[in-house]
């Protein structure tokens, strides 16, 4: 007993310590967000979108009625990218200097996205499931034609 009077002072010293100097460290390493941060939570957005929605296409989980809700997060998000490129918010992310030299060329790409985009909401609203299949892939060839020529390869 007499050993825990000692530890418990030493215990709840430590804890004070943890306490206020863990938050003051952690906001001196984190930096505040920028432009390309934003878009990249709308691409990622985009992409856990679509995987949710291949796996209730492809049957690995159950959930029709979520198939709309997806559908309609992905055409959201597209909306959303004509704004968010910024010149200049290319450092430090994959975006190739390129978008904004052939920014009409990058931009048709963003209204073809979201013209397949609109085409997955209706195909999901008629309750589909092939033609919203079919539709989910013209979306994915539809990102993928973009990140060739305007992103570059993840390094290694």
């Amino acid at each position: 007993m007499n050993r825990h009077r000692r530890t418990l002072p030493l215990l709840g010293a430590a804890g004070a310590v943890l306490l206020f100097t863990t938050p003051a460290a952690s906001q001196q390493q984190r930096q505040p967000p920028t432009p390309a941060d934003y878009r990249h939570s709308i691409m990622e957005g985009m992409e856990q979108h679509q995987g949710a929605l291949r796996s209730l296409l492809t049957g690995v989980v159950d959930h029709p009625d979520h198939v709309l809700p997806h559908a309609q997060a992905i055409q959201a998000l597209s909306m959303m990218l004509p704004e968010v490129w910024p010149e200049g918010s290319a450092e430090g992310t994959r975006a190739k200097p390129e978008i904004w030299a052939n920014w009409s060329d990058f931009m048709s790409r963003i209204t073809a996205l979201q013209e397949t985009t609109a085409a997955l909401v209706s195909a999901a609203e008629s309750g589909n499931m092939e033609a919203t299949s079919e539709a989910a892939g013209n979306v994915q060839r539809a990102c993928r034609s973009c990140h060739g020529d305007y992103r570059a390869r993840q390094q290694r």
